[in-house]
């Protein structure tokens, strides 16, 4: 990441760097740098979850061009891709998923699922994808 520019050698000496496990089907690191945007590491450990991650990567590639395909919040910032060693960063993008906000409240939102929805839709219609 200090080769690429994302982060300052400073910033690790001076411990405003934060690791975590967010493994589930990939290896997934967050990394949260203080007073910076932070990042998600996606790492592919296997023939079958490189070839999902390099897919993945080009799906992002593919929806940054389309104008105003889907809020922001929503889909993360494609940051970089290096598919020598299989690691998709993507900008840290801080919030509940509807599972997570689920399991904690024991209830879904009505306007999160509104905001999905149209957000999906969206989509859709900027790529064509049928409903």
């Amino acid at each position: 990441m200090i080769d690429r520019g994302l982060l300052r050698a400073s910033q690790i000496v001076d411990g405003g760097i934060e690791i975590t496990n967010a493994s589930r089907r990939n290896r997934n690191y967050r990394v949260r740098v203080t007073g910076a945007p932070g990042f998600l590491l996606k790492v592919g450990s296997d023939p079958y979850k490189r070839a999902t991650l390099a897919r993945e990567a080009r799906v992002y590639d593919c929806l940054k061009s389309l104008p105003q395909a889907t809020p922001p919040r929503f889909l993360p910032r494609l940051v970089g891709f290096d598919a020598e060693r299989s690691v998709l960063v993507l900008e840290l993008v801080e919030a509940d998923s509807m599972l997570d906000r689920h399991q904690r409240t024991g209830r879904m939102s009505r306007q999160a699922a509104a905001e999905l929805g149209r957000s999906l839709a969206t989509l859709h219609r900027a790529t064509g994808s049928p409903r």
